[in-house]
């Protein structure tokens, strides 16, 4: 755990852990937050408590059972402002660790999504099972902030898959990016 300024602001960042089961409210404000704003996500119904608390039981199992899992967060009083994770990939594709990240409006363009990114990146290249060789993201091609961040740590883009995400009655490309260890 570690606690950072950014932005004038004091936040925690730590790993997830099994007593956030009892906090699970966070979670689903979290996200539920990021669907309110219409964040460049792929999910676009709100959470429930149970639906967060399935999701938190899966990510504990695979953090400390299967080791094919890091996530760590990012609260600022209490509040969960920040997410990110390296999920490895299975079968044939387990050499790939799959990255995502999400930062609360608030909290963007002050150098923590970032921080974020670094901080998963190495914590998956020393506790996943076995260390990716590529770690892949996919991103909303409308996304320009997002892009400037994923190619600021290192991230190269490798395809776009047109008309993936559909946004509305608009859609939009996916694109896919890797940065390799």
């Amino acid at each position: 755990m570690e606690t950072k300024t950014f932005g004038g602001k004091e936040i925690v960042i730590r790993k997830i852990r099994f007593s956030d089961l009892f906090r699970i409210r966070r979670f689903q404000n979290f996200i539920n937050s990021l669907i309110d704003k219409k964040a460049n996500i792929l999910a676009n119904k709100k959470m429930t408590v149970l639906a967060e608390l399935r999701w938190l039981r899966a990510v504990l199992i695979g953090i400390y059972r299967k080791k094919n899992q890091v996530y760590l967060i990012a609260e600022h009083k209490n509040r969960v402002i920040g997410i990110t994770s390296v999920r490895l990939l299975f079968g044939k594709s387990s050499h790939i660790g799959d990255f995502a990240i999400s930062v609360s409006n608030d909290f963007r363009r002050i150098g923590l999504g970032y921080h974020l990114a670094e901080k998963i990146i190495d914590l998956a290249k020393k506790e996943l099972k076995s260390t990716p060789e590529i770690i892949s993201l996919e991103v909303f091609a409308n996304n320009q902030p997002a892009i400037a961040l994923y190619q600021k740590v290192g991230f190269d883009k490798v395809a776009i898959i047109p008309n993936k995400i559909k946004q509305g009655s608009i859609n939009t490309d996916a694109i896919i990016m890797h940065l390799y260890i």
